[in-house]
Protein backbone atom coordinates (compact mmCIF):
# COMPACT_ATOMS: atom_id res chain seq x y z
CA UNK A 1 0.00 0.00 0.00
CA UNK A 2 1.27 3.47 -0.94
CA UNK A 3 -0.29 6.41 0.92
CA UNK A 4 -0.71 9.44 -1.33
CA UNK A 5 -0.69 12.52 0.88
CA UNK A 6 -2.63 15.76 0.29
CA UNK A 7 0.26 17.95 1.44
CA UNK A 8 2.86 18.76 -1.25
CA UNK A 9 6.63 18.33 -1.16
CA UNK A 10 7.93 18.67 2.41
CA UNK A 11 4.80 20.12 4.04
CA UNK A 12 3.84 16.81 5.66
CA UNK A 13 5.49 16.18 9.04
CA UNK A 14 4.91 14.46 12.39
CA UNK A 15 4.02 10.95 11.19
CA UNK A 16 2.85 8.49 13.82
CA UNK A 17 0.34 5.65 14.11
CA UNK A 18 -1.87 5.34 17.18
CA UNK A 19 -5.07 3.45 18.00
CA UNK A 20 -5.38 2.11 14.45
CA UNK A 21 -5.17 5.56 12.88
CA UNK A 22 -2.41 7.26 10.92
CA UNK A 23 -1.64 10.80 12.12
CA UNK A 24 0.03 13.46 9.95
CA UNK A 25 0.96 17.06 10.57
CA UNK A 26 0.83 19.88 8.05
CA UNK A 27 3.80 22.08 8.87
CA UNK A 28 2.80 25.36 7.13
CA UNK A 29 -0.69 25.20 8.69
CA UNK A 30 0.67 24.03 12.06
CA UNK A 31 -2.14 21.47 12.30
CA UNK A 32 -2.41 17.78 13.22
CA UNK A 33 -4.71 15.46 11.30
CA UNK A 34 -6.06 11.96 11.86
CA UNK A 35 -6.67 9.88 8.75
CA UNK A 36 -10.19 8.45 8.92
CA UNK A 37 -11.40 5.13 7.53
CA UNK A 38 -12.82 7.07 4.55
CA UNK A 39 -9.31 8.39 3.73
CA UNK A 40 -10.05 11.93 4.86
CA UNK A 41 -7.90 14.20 7.02
CA UNK A 42 -9.74 15.04 10.21
CA UNK A 43 -8.16 18.02 11.96
CA UNK A 44 -7.62 17.16 15.63
CA UNK A 45 -5.24 19.84 16.88
CA UNK A 46 -4.23 23.38 15.97
CA UNK A 47 -0.73 24.42 17.00
CA UNK A 48 -0.57 27.80 15.27
CA UNK A 49 2.60 29.69 16.15
CA UNK A 50 4.51 26.59 17.24
CA UNK A 51 7.86 25.93 15.54
CA UNK A 52 7.60 22.21 16.23
CA UNK A 53 9.80 19.65 14.49
CA UNK A 54 8.04 16.37 15.31
CA UNK A 55 5.18 14.86 17.31
CA UNK A 56 4.26 11.67 19.14
CA UNK A 57 1.41 10.34 21.28
CA UNK A 58 2.45 9.94 24.93
CA UNK A 59 0.18 9.20 27.88
CA UNK A 60 -2.89 10.20 25.88
CA UNK A 61 -1.49 13.56 24.73
CA UNK A 62 0.12 14.72 21.48
CA UNK A 63 3.58 15.88 22.47
CA UNK A 64 5.83 18.00 20.23
CA UNK A 65 9.54 18.75 20.29
CA UNK A 66 10.92 22.19 19.46
CA UNK A 67 14.42 23.57 19.95
CA UNK A 68 15.33 22.71 23.58
CA UNK A 69 11.85 21.87 24.86
CA UNK A 70 8.74 19.76 24.42
CA UNK A 71 5.25 21.19 24.14
CA UNK A 72 1.70 19.91 24.53
CA UNK A 73 -1.78 21.24 25.13
CA UNK A 74 -3.66 20.64 28.36
CA UNK A 75 -7.16 22.11 28.82
CA UNK A 76 -6.51 24.36 25.79
CA UNK A 77 -3.39 25.80 27.40
CA UNK A 78 0.13 25.36 26.05
CA UNK A 79 2.48 23.55 28.39
CA UNK A 80 6.24 23.68 27.83
CA UNK A 81 8.93 21.60 29.45
CA UNK A 82 12.57 22.58 28.98
CA UNK A 83 14.91 19.62 28.50
CA UNK A 84 18.18 20.06 30.36
CA UNK A 85 21.19 20.04 28.06
CA UNK A 86 19.16 19.87 24.84
CA UNK A 87 20.19 22.03 21.87
CA UNK A 88 18.04 21.21 18.85
CA UNK A 89 15.36 18.54 19.34
CA UNK A 90 14.52 17.34 15.83
CA UNK A 91 12.48 14.19 16.47
CA UNK A 92 10.34 12.58 19.15
CA UNK A 93 8.79 9.14 19.57
CA UNK A 94 7.24 7.24 22.47
CA UNK A 95 7.03 3.78 23.94
CA UNK A 96 4.50 2.95 26.63
CA UNK A 97 6.64 4.38 29.41
CA UNK A 98 9.36 6.51 27.80
CA UNK A 99 9.85 9.41 25.42
CA UNK A 100 12.80 9.35 23.04
CA UNK A 101 14.21 12.60 21.72
CA UNK A 102 16.79 13.17 19.00
CA UNK A 103 19.03 16.10 19.89
CA UNK A 104 21.06 17.34 16.93
CA UNK A 105 24.54 18.71 17.52
CA UNK A 106 26.13 21.08 15.02
CA UNK A 107 29.58 21.34 16.60
CA UNK A 108 31.07 18.20 15.07
CA UNK A 109 29.88 16.06 17.98
CA UNK A 110 27.49 13.14 17.61
CA UNK A 111 23.78 13.70 17.92
CA UNK A 112 22.27 12.41 21.14
CA UNK A 113 19.25 10.31 21.97
CA UNK A 114 17.61 11.45 25.19
CA UNK A 115 15.38 9.01 27.06
CA UNK A 116 12.71 10.63 29.27
CA UNK A 117 10.56 8.97 31.89
CA UNK A 118 6.83 9.49 32.56
CA UNK A 119 7.64 12.67 34.48
CA UNK A 120 9.45 14.06 31.42
CA UNK A 121 12.80 13.92 33.20
CA UNK A 122 15.92 12.83 31.31
CA UNK A 123 16.99 9.49 32.73
CA UNK A 124 19.57 8.51 30.10
CA UNK A 125 21.59 9.95 27.20
CA UNK A 126 23.05 7.95 24.33
CA UNK A 127 25.34 9.01 21.52
CA UNK A 128 23.51 8.39 18.23
CA UNK A 129 25.84 6.18 16.12
CA UNK A 130 24.77 7.71 12.77
CA UNK A 131 26.14 10.54 10.66
CA UNK A 132 23.03 12.61 10.01
CA UNK A 133 19.98 11.18 11.81
CA UNK A 134 16.64 12.82 11.04
CA UNK A 135 13.76 10.85 12.55
CA UNK A 136 13.09 8.37 15.36
CA UNK A 137 10.29 5.82 15.65
CA UNK A 138 9.62 3.27 18.39
CA UNK A 139 8.31 -0.13 17.28
CA UNK A 140 8.44 -3.62 18.76
CA UNK A 141 10.84 -2.76 21.59
CA UNK A 142 13.37 -1.19 19.24
CA UNK A 143 14.23 2.34 18.22
CA UNK A 144 14.22 2.86 14.46
CA UNK A 145 16.27 5.78 13.09
CA UNK A 146 16.16 7.33 9.64
CA UNK A 147 19.48 8.78 8.50
CA UNK A 148 19.17 11.38 5.77
CA UNK A 149 22.85 11.16 4.75
CA UNK A 150 22.65 7.60 3.44
CA UNK A 151 18.86 7.28 3.06
CA UNK A 152 18.85 4.25 5.35
CA UNK A 153 16.73 3.14 8.28
CA UNK A 154 18.57 1.61 11.24
CA UNK A 155 17.22 -0.51 14.08
CA UNK A 156 18.82 0.25 17.43
CA UNK A 157 18.60 -2.12 20.38
CA UNK A 158 18.30 0.27 23.33
CA UNK A 159 19.47 -2.33 25.87
CA UNK A 160 22.70 -3.25 24.06
CA UNK A 161 23.03 0.09 22.21
CA UNK A 162 23.92 -1.85 19.07
CA UNK A 163 22.60 -1.37 15.55
CA UNK A 164 20.81 -4.57 14.55
CA UNK A 165 19.50 -3.66 11.07
CA UNK A 166 20.41 -1.36 8.21
CA UNK A 167 17.85 -0.92 5.43
CA UNK A 168 17.92 1.27 2.34
CA UNK A 169 14.80 3.43 1.97
CA UNK A 170 13.38 3.63 -1.60
CA UNK A 171 13.69 7.41 -1.93
CA UNK A 172 16.71 7.67 -4.25
CA UNK A 173 18.62 10.86 -3.56
CA UNK A 174 15.52 12.82 -2.54
CA UNK A 175 14.91 14.24 0.91
CA UNK A 176 12.38 12.77 3.30
CA UNK A 177 10.53 13.93 6.39
CA UNK A 178 10.76 10.66 8.23
CA UNK A 179 9.45 7.17 8.85
CA UNK A 180 6.40 5.55 10.41
CA UNK A 181 5.16 2.05 11.14
CA UNK A 182 1.57 1.46 10.07
CA UNK A 183 0.74 -1.69 11.97
CA UNK A 184 3.86 -3.80 11.25
CA UNK A 185 4.80 -2.27 7.91
CA UNK A 186 7.62 0.29 7.80
CA UNK A 187 7.04 3.36 5.60
CA UNK A 188 9.22 6.29 4.56
CA UNK A 189 8.08 9.71 3.39
CA UNK A 190 9.01 10.37 -0.25
CA UNK A 191 8.93 14.10 -0.99
CA UNK A 192 8.87 14.10 -4.82
CA UNK A 193 5.71 11.95 -4.89
CA UNK A 194 4.22 13.31 -1.63
CA UNK A 195 3.70 9.75 -0.47
CA UNK A 196 4.37 7.31 2.31
CA UNK A 197 6.16 4.44 0.54
CA UNK A 198 6.52 0.95 2.04
CA UNK A 199 10.03 -0.29 2.70
CA UNK A 200 10.33 -3.91 1.64
CA UNK A 201 13.25 -5.73 3.23
CA UNK A 202 14.53 -9.06 4.47
CA UNK A 203 17.41 -10.22 6.64
CA UNK A 204 19.71 -13.20 6.09
CA UNK A 205 22.45 -13.45 8.67
CA UNK A 206 24.30 -10.11 8.75
CA UNK A 207 22.96 -9.10 5.32
CA UNK A 208 19.95 -6.81 4.84
CA UNK A 209 18.20 -6.76 1.47
CA UNK A 210 15.95 -3.85 0.49
CA UNK A 211 14.89 -1.54 -2.35
CA UNK A 212 13.78 -4.39 -4.62
CA UNK A 213 13.55 -3.68 -8.35
CA UNK A 214 12.83 -5.64 -11.51
CA UNK A 215 14.88 -4.86 -14.62
CA UNK A 216 14.41 -6.17 -18.14
CA UNK A 217 17.52 -5.75 -20.28
CA UNK A 218 19.22 -6.96 -23.44
CA UNK A 219 22.91 -7.85 -23.65
CA UNK A 220 24.29 -7.29 -27.16
CA UNK A 221 27.67 -8.10 -28.68
CA UNK A 222 27.90 -6.89 -32.29
CA UNK A 223 30.85 -8.00 -34.43
CA UNK A 224 31.24 -6.48 -37.88
CA UNK A 225 33.71 -7.57 -40.56
CA UNK A 226 34.72 -4.51 -42.57
CA UNK A 227 36.99 -6.49 -44.88
CA UNK A 228 35.91 -6.80 -48.51
CA UNK A 229 37.71 -10.09 -49.10
CA UNK A 230 38.59 -11.98 -45.88
CA UNK A 231 36.27 -13.90 -43.55
CA UNK A 232 36.49 -13.30 -39.79
CA UNK A 233 36.52 -16.31 -37.48
CA UNK A 234 35.22 -15.75 -33.93
CA UNK A 235 34.68 -17.50 -30.62
CA UNK A 236 32.75 -16.15 -27.63
CA UNK A 237 32.12 -17.11 -24.01
CA UNK A 238 29.42 -15.21 -22.13
CA UNK A 239 28.59 -15.65 -18.43
CA UNK A 240 25.04 -16.37 -17.33
CA UNK A 241 23.68 -13.80 -14.83
CA UNK A 242 23.72 -15.79 -11.60
CA UNK A 243 20.96 -16.35 -9.05
CA UNK A 244 22.21 -15.01 -5.71
CA UNK A 245 20.51 -13.80 -2.51
CA UNK A 246 20.23 -10.31 -4.02
CA UNK A 247 19.53 -11.29 -7.65
CA UNK A 248 16.84 -13.59 -9.07
CA UNK A 249 16.89 -14.34 -12.80
CA UNK A 250 13.32 -15.05 -13.86
CA UNK A 251 14.01 -15.41 -17.60
CA UNK A 252 16.97 -15.54 -19.97
CA UNK A 253 16.66 -16.10 -23.72
CA UNK A 254 19.57 -16.27 -26.20
CA UNK A 255 19.17 -15.16 -29.79
CA UNK A 256 21.14 -18.29 -30.82
CA UNK A 257 21.70 -21.61 -29.09
CA UNK A 258 25.08 -21.97 -27.31
CA UNK A 259 27.35 -24.72 -28.56
CA UNK A 260 28.11 -25.69 -24.98
CA UNK A 261 27.33 -24.65 -21.40
CA UNK A 262 30.55 -24.59 -19.35
CA UNK A 263 31.04 -24.56 -15.59
CA UNK A 264 34.21 -22.66 -14.72
CA UNK A 265 36.43 -23.26 -11.69
CA UNK A 266 34.80 -20.36 -9.83
CA UNK A 267 31.35 -21.96 -9.86
CA UNK A 268 29.63 -19.99 -12.62
CA UNK A 269 28.09 -21.00 -15.93
CA UNK A 270 29.17 -19.63 -19.31
CA UNK A 271 27.65 -20.06 -22.76
CA UNK A 272 30.24 -21.02 -25.37
CA UNK A 273 29.85 -20.09 -29.04
CA UNK A 274 32.48 -21.56 -31.40
CA UNK A 275 33.39 -21.75 -35.08
CA UNK A 276 31.59 -18.54 -36.00
CA UNK A 277 32.26 -17.20 -39.50
CA UNK A 278 31.55 -13.56 -40.36
CA UNK A 279 31.67 -13.02 -44.08
CA UNK A 280 33.16 -9.87 -45.62
CA UNK A 281 30.84 -6.93 -45.02
CA UNK A 282 28.58 -8.92 -42.66
CA UNK A 283 27.73 -8.38 -38.99
CA UNK A 284 27.23 -11.02 -36.30
CA UNK A 285 24.90 -10.31 -33.37
CA UNK A 286 25.09 -12.33 -30.17
CA UNK A 287 22.52 -11.30 -27.57
CA UNK A 288 20.25 -12.39 -24.78
CA UNK A 289 17.22 -10.92 -23.03
CA UNK A 290 16.86 -11.27 -19.27
CA UNK A 291 14.46 -10.25 -16.54
CA UNK A 292 16.10 -9.88 -13.15
CA UNK A 293 14.84 -8.93 -9.72
CA UNK A 294 17.61 -7.29 -7.74
CA UNK A 295 18.00 -5.41 -4.49
CA UNK A 296 20.34 -3.37 -2.40
CA UNK A 297 22.30 -5.35 0.15
CA UNK A 298 24.07 -3.98 3.21
CA UNK A 299 26.05 -5.81 5.85
CA UNK A 300 26.33 -5.03 9.53
CA UNK A 301 29.60 -6.79 10.24
CA UNK A 302 30.95 -7.50 13.69
CA UNK A 303 34.64 -6.94 14.17
CA UNK A 304 36.42 -10.30 14.15
CA UNK A 305 39.98 -11.10 15.21
CA UNK A 306 42.72 -11.00 12.59
CA UNK A 307 43.65 -14.62 13.30
CA UNK A 308 40.18 -15.66 12.08
CA UNK A 309 41.61 -15.21 8.58
CA UNK A 310 43.77 -18.27 9.25
CA UNK A 311 40.61 -20.36 9.74
CA UNK A 312 39.08 -19.60 6.34
CA UNK A 313 38.47 -22.86 4.41
CA UNK A 314 41.42 -24.07 2.39
CA UNK A 315 39.51 -24.27 -0.89
CA UNK A 316 38.64 -20.56 -0.59
CA UNK A 317 42.28 -19.65 0.01
CA UNK A 318 43.42 -21.75 -2.92
CA UNK A 319 41.06 -20.03 -5.36
CA UNK A 320 41.13 -16.46 -4.06
CA UNK A 321 44.55 -15.68 -2.53
CA UNK A 322 46.69 -16.19 -5.61
CA UNK A 323 49.00 -14.04 -7.71
CA UNK A 324 48.44 -13.19 -11.38
CA UNK A 325 49.15 -10.57 -14.05
CA UNK A 326 46.72 -8.02 -12.61
CA UNK A 327 46.63 -8.98 -8.91
CA UNK A 328 50.35 -9.00 -8.14
CA UNK A 329 50.74 -10.32 -4.61
CA UNK A 330 54.44 -11.18 -5.15
CA UNK A 331 55.54 -7.72 -6.28
CA UNK A 332 57.95 -6.26 -3.62
CA UNK A 333 56.63 -2.71 -4.11
CA UNK A 334 53.06 -3.87 -3.61
CA UNK A 335 54.01 -5.97 -0.58
CA UNK A 336 55.51 -2.86 1.02
CA UNK A 337 52.47 -0.84 -0.01
CA UNK A 338 50.19 -3.41 1.62
CA UNK A 339 52.07 -3.18 4.92
CA UNK A 340 51.66 0.60 4.96
CA UNK A 341 48.02 0.40 3.95
CA UNK A 342 47.01 -1.96 6.77
CA UNK A 343 47.47 0.67 9.48
CA UNK A 344 45.24 3.70 9.98
CA UNK A 345 46.20 7.36 9.47
CA UNK A 346 47.77 7.44 12.95
CA UNK A 347 49.87 4.36 12.29
CA UNK A 348 47.79 2.04 14.50
CA UNK A 349 47.38 -1.62 13.65
CA UNK A 350 43.79 -2.69 12.85
CA UNK A 351 41.63 -4.00 15.67
CA UNK A 352 40.33 -6.79 13.46
CA UNK A 353 39.39 -7.81 9.92
CA UNK A 354 36.73 -5.12 9.46
CA UNK A 355 39.17 -2.38 10.48
CA UNK A 356 41.83 -3.87 8.23
CA UNK A 357 39.55 -3.71 5.19
CA UNK A 358 38.53 -0.14 6.03
CA UNK A 359 42.19 0.89 6.35
CA UNK A 360 43.05 -0.62 2.96
CA UNK A 361 40.10 1.10 1.28
CA UNK A 362 40.85 4.52 2.71
CA UNK A 363 44.57 4.22 1.97
CA UNK A 364 43.68 3.69 -1.70
CA UNK A 365 41.02 6.39 -1.93
CA UNK A 366 43.28 8.94 -0.25
CA UNK A 367 45.92 8.43 -2.95
CA UNK A 368 44.16 7.49 -6.19
CA UNK A 369 42.00 9.53 -8.53
CA UNK A 370 39.32 7.90 -10.64
CA UNK A 371 39.75 8.04 -14.43
CA UNK A 372 37.75 6.24 -17.09
CA UNK A 373 40.34 5.77 -19.82
CA UNK A 374 39.18 2.35 -21.07
CA UNK A 375 42.38 0.71 -19.81
CA UNK A 376 42.90 -2.26 -17.51
CA UNK A 377 46.38 -1.89 -16.05
CA UNK A 378 47.90 -4.09 -13.35
CA UNK A 379 48.03 -3.10 -9.68
CA UNK A 380 51.69 -2.04 -9.99
CA UNK A 381 50.91 0.33 -12.88
CA UNK A 382 47.91 1.73 -11.01
CA UNK A 383 50.17 2.62 -8.07
CA UNK A 384 52.68 4.29 -10.37
CA UNK A 385 49.98 6.29 -12.18
CA UNK A 386 47.98 7.12 -9.03
CA UNK A 387 44.84 6.87 -11.20
CA UNK A 388 42.53 4.08 -12.15
CA UNK A 389 39.19 2.90 -13.50
CA UNK A 390 36.77 0.76 -11.49
CA UNK A 391 38.58 -2.38 -12.69
CA UNK A 392 41.97 -0.96 -11.75
CA UNK A 393 40.75 0.07 -8.28
CA UNK A 394 39.54 -3.51 -7.90
CA UNK A 395 42.88 -4.99 -9.03
CA UNK A 396 44.78 -2.83 -6.53
CA UNK A 397 42.42 -3.43 -3.62
CA UNK A 398 42.42 -7.18 -4.30
CA UNK A 399 46.21 -7.19 -4.31
CA UNK A 400 46.51 -5.34 -0.99
CA UNK A 401 43.79 -7.48 0.59
CA UNK A 402 45.32 -10.77 -0.53
CA UNK A 403 48.79 -9.76 0.69
CA UNK A 404 47.08 -9.20 4.05
CA UNK A 405 45.55 -12.70 3.88
CA UNK A 406 42.01 -11.62 2.88
CA UNK A 407 40.57 -13.68 -0.02
CA UNK A 408 38.98 -11.59 -2.79
CA UNK A 409 37.20 -12.12 -6.05
CA UNK A 410 36.36 -9.69 -8.84
CA UNK A 411 32.66 -9.06 -9.44
CA UNK A 412 31.45 -7.33 -12.57
CA UNK A 413 28.27 -6.44 -14.32
CA UNK A 414 26.13 -3.58 -15.45
CA UNK A 415 24.37 -0.79 -13.64
CA UNK A 416 20.73 0.01 -14.30
CA UNK A 417 21.83 3.08 -16.28
CA UNK A 418 23.50 0.73 -18.78
CA UNK A 419 27.10 1.41 -17.69
CA UNK A 420 29.47 -1.51 -17.13
CA UNK A 421 31.07 -1.63 -13.69
CA UNK A 422 33.46 -3.80 -11.66
CA UNK A 423 33.96 -4.07 -7.92
CA UNK A 424 35.40 -6.52 -5.38
CA UNK A 425 34.04 -9.08 -2.95
CA UNK A 426 35.94 -10.12 0.16
CA UNK A 427 35.57 -13.37 2.06
CA UNK A 428 34.70 -12.21 5.57
CA UNK A 429 35.27 -14.81 8.32
CA UNK A 430 31.98 -16.15 9.69
CA UNK A 431 29.90 -14.32 7.06
CA UNK A 432 31.13 -15.29 3.60
CA UNK A 433 31.37 -13.14 0.50
CA UNK A 434 30.73 -9.42 1.06
CA UNK A 435 30.81 -6.71 -1.67
CA UNK A 436 33.35 -3.89 -1.27
CA UNK A 437 33.08 -1.22 -3.97
CA UNK A 438 36.16 0.96 -3.56
CA UNK A 439 35.38 3.07 -6.63
CA UNK A 440 31.98 4.16 -5.36
CA UNK A 441 33.42 5.09 -2.00
CA UNK A 442 36.09 7.17 -3.72
CA UNK A 443 33.59 9.03 -5.91
CA UNK A 444 31.15 9.70 -3.07
CA UNK A 445 30.98 12.47 -0.51
CA UNK A 446 30.12 12.15 3.16
CA UNK A 447 26.63 13.38 2.24
CA UNK A 448 26.08 10.74 -0.46
CA UNK A 449 24.25 7.52 0.34
CA UNK A 450 26.78 5.60 -1.77
CA UNK A 451 29.34 6.30 0.97
CA UNK A 452 27.57 3.80 3.20
CA UNK A 453 28.12 0.94 0.77
CA UNK A 454 31.60 0.08 1.92
CA UNK A 455 30.16 -3.33 2.83
CA UNK A 456 27.35 -3.94 0.35
CA UNK A 457 25.95 -2.57 -2.87
CA UNK A 458 23.27 -0.05 -3.69
CA UNK A 459 20.99 -2.31 -5.73
CA UNK A 460 21.61 -0.57 -9.05
CA UNK A 461 24.13 -3.25 -10.12
CA UNK A 462 23.32 -6.47 -11.96
CA UNK A 463 26.03 -9.07 -11.47
CA UNK A 464 27.17 -10.79 -14.67
CA UNK A 465 30.22 -12.66 -13.38
CA UNK A 466 32.56 -13.36 -10.47
CA UNK A 467 36.13 -14.48 -11.04
CA UNK A 468 39.08 -15.03 -8.74
CA UNK A 469 41.94 -14.68 -11.20
CA UNK A 470 41.95 -13.07 -14.66
CA UNK A 471 44.89 -15.28 -15.69
CA UNK A 472 43.04 -18.58 -15.38
CA UNK A 473 39.49 -17.39 -15.99
CA UNK A 474 37.52 -18.53 -19.02
CA UNK A 475 36.65 -14.84 -19.42
CA UNK A 476 40.25 -13.65 -19.19
CA UNK A 477 40.42 -10.19 -17.64
CA UNK A 478 36.92 -9.41 -18.88
CA UNK A 479 33.78 -9.80 -16.81
CA UNK A 480 30.97 -9.72 -19.39
CA UNK A 481 32.34 -11.57 -22.46
CA UNK A 482 35.38 -13.43 -23.77
CA UNK A 483 36.07 -12.64 -27.46
CA UNK A 484 38.59 -14.23 -29.81
CA UNK A 485 38.81 -13.09 -33.43
CA UNK A 486 41.02 -13.97 -36.37
CA UNK A 487 41.04 -12.73 -39.93
CA UNK A 488 39.12 -9.95 -41.57
CA UNK A 489 38.90 -6.36 -40.40
CA UNK A 490 36.94 -6.42 -37.17
CA UNK A 491 34.78 -3.81 -35.49
CA UNK A 492 33.03 -4.79 -32.25
CA UNK A 493 30.58 -3.23 -29.84
CA UNK A 494 29.29 -4.64 -26.56
CA UNK A 495 26.47 -2.94 -24.70
CA UNK A 496 23.55 -3.52 -22.39
CA UNK A 497 20.23 -1.94 -23.27
CA UNK A 498 18.04 -1.34 -20.23
CA UNK A 499 14.46 -1.80 -21.40
CA UNK A 500 12.66 -1.09 -18.15
CA UNK A 501 13.20 -0.90 -14.41
CA UNK A 502 10.40 -0.78 -11.87
CA UNK A 503 10.15 -1.10 -8.09
CA UNK A 504 8.96 -4.43 -6.74
CA UNK A 505 6.51 -3.39 -4.02
CA UNK A 506 2.78 -3.15 -3.36
CA UNK A 507 1.32 -0.81 -5.99
CA UNK A 508 -2.13 -0.30 -4.49
CA UNK A 509 -2.63 3.33 -3.48
CA UNK A 510 -4.63 4.82 -0.66
CA UNK A 511 -5.30 8.44 -1.63
CA UNK A 512 -5.76 10.73 1.36
CA UNK A 513 -7.55 14.02 0.86
CA UNK A 514 -8.69 17.05 2.86
CA UNK A 515 -12.51 17.40 2.95
CA UNK A 516 -13.57 20.18 0.64
CA UNK A 517 -10.05 20.42 -0.79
Amino acid sequence: MVYKLPFPDGDARYFYYDNNFLHIGNYPDRAMYKITSSNECEKILDVAGWAANDAAMFQGKIVFCSRDRILYKEQDKVKTVSIAGARDLSSITASGKNLFLLDKNDEGKPSQILILDRNLSVKKKLDCPLRNPLDLYWHEENLWIYDQADKCVYRLDILTQKLTARILAPVGNSWSRGIVFIEDQLYVHDRPTASLVPIMWKQEGRAFYSSFEETFFTFVNASKNNSSTETTKAEFRVPFPANTPDIAVSSLQWNRKPDEIIDDRFGQKLASFRNISILPGDEHILSYNATIQHSAVQYLLDEVALDSLDKIPGEIKELYLGNDTYIQTMDPVLVDYAKKARVDSLGREPAGVKSLIENLVHYITDRLSYIDDDKWESAAVVIANQTGSCSEYSFLFSTLARINNIPTRLAGGVQTNGAFHRWTEVYYPGTGWVPVDVTKIDSSTRESYDYEYLFGKSGHEIILSRIGSPDDSLLGANYFIYRNYSGGKRERTTKVEIKSTRPVSPVKERIIHVPGG
